[in-house]
């Protein structure tokens, strides 16, 4: 077989031009699909780290918890991390805009992402997203209270409530969405709302519906929606099948180009695989020559197409954060993020093309006899 493999090689070396043809049509092929799937990954990846700076990396949120019943949640092996805070109240704000306060304990206040400033340090510390009118130092008496609303009227009040000052120390970043005042968790509540982060979040639903209580929960939907993990919102499995006809159109197209590229080869060796045949190679062996002839250029061709695919992708990530810098005073910025799938993807479909692109041809060529050559 070492001489069928030499006679593979040599056939490839003295037809150069159809051997770098075939090659450039494979790395283009593999290049493609490496930039499809690169840049989803790599949007997906952007997208989750925009929600984690905004909202937080908590996979679950249960609310009114009693103070005796957080050693359910805290001491549950699957619990990575965990959040606690609380609701003050509400107040109004500028516009007649019906904002929250809430008190953050230490894990959750570093979560937050400052524009300036630092992070309270007692509960009579605040940071806070709009610095329009406002400076770090300022103290705004605030009255806080419950959240009423007329139907009739259509008017929002706050009521049985009470002033509290507070200083301004940090000012949130644009990209951390929390509307509000923040200060920070110190005296003990009799209920807290908890937010837990598992050790696994595609096992969110059964890690959930494990914790066996009957406080009501809801889950932080978009980090788990861009986590592919939600199970009611079918708007990310579409984008995923729209992203596998992607890939298969490329591939089937792929096939084709390709296809001819070998044919050609096997027709120009036909006289060649019939003596072959005459000295004892057995249609098994003369498959696997063509087969081989695949294997060979793949060899080449697809780690340089990944490579090409990987360089395209840095080309688009730095043309496409260019083009939406002005989304936000701190700019949109795509991490380029190729996971290990990417490269299994552009390792089974390019073997894929190769494999379906010259199969025909090596059975064409394993029906040849000695006389009909």
């Amino acid at each position: 077989m070492n001489i069928l493999k030499e006679f593979t090689i040599k056939n490839l070396k003295l037809n150069k031009k159809r051997s770098i043809v075939t090659i450039i049509g494979i790395i283009l092929s593999t290049a493609l699909i490496c930039t499809v799937a690169g840049m989803f990954y790599s949007f997906d990846k952007t997208m989750i780290d925009e929600i984690v700076a905004s909202d937080g990396d908590y996979h679950v949120e249960f609310y009114d918890v009693k103070a005796e019943d957080l050693k359910y949640f805290e001491n549950n092996n699957h619990v990575k991390k965990y959040y606690l805070e609380k609701q003050l109240g509400f107040f109004e704000g500028k516009n007649n805009m019906i904002l929250e306060v809430y008190e953050y304990d230490q894990n959750n206040l570093n979560t937050l992402k400052l524009k300036s400033g630092r992070l309270p340090q007692n509960s009579n510390e605040i940071v806070l997203n709009d610095n329009g009118n406002y400076k770090i130092g300022d103290v705004l008496p605030t009255y806080i209270g419950d959240f009423e609303f007329n139907e009739e009227t259509e008017e929002e009040t706050i009521t049985n409530g009470i002033t509290k000052e507070y200083k301004i120390v940090g000012f949130l970043a644009d990209s951390c969405y929390r509307y509000g005042y923040i200060s920070k968790l110190e005296d003990e509540s009799e209920t807290y709302n908890i937010k837990l982060t598992y050790d696994n979040i595609k096992k969110t639903y059964k890690y959930t519906e494990d914790i066996k209580t009957d406080y009501g929960y809801s889950f932080h939907r978009d980090l788990l929606n861009w986590n592919f993990v939600m199970k009611d919102d079918k708007s990310m499995k579409g984008l995923l099948y729209f992203i596998g006809i992607i890939i298969g159109i490329i591939l089937v197209s792929s096939v084709f180009v390709i296809r001819n590229s070998f044919e050609i080869s096997t027709t120009e060796k036909m006289r060649q695989y019939g003596m072959l045949a005459s000295i004892g190679a057995t249609k098994k062996q003369i498959r696997k020559t063509v087969l081989y002839e695949g294997l060979f250029l793949g060899l080449i061709a697809i780690p340089s197409g990944i490579l090409l695919g990987y360089i395209v992708i840095h080309i688009l990530v730095l043309f496409t954060s260019f083009m939406f810098s002005g989304m936000t005073s701190e700019g949109f910025k795509i991490a380029v993020y190729i996971p290990y799938q990417v490269i299994v993807v552009c390792i089974v479909t390019g073997s894929l093309t190769i494999l379906l692109s010259s199969l025909k041809s090596a059975y064409k060529a394993s029906k040849v006899s000695p006389i009909e050559a």
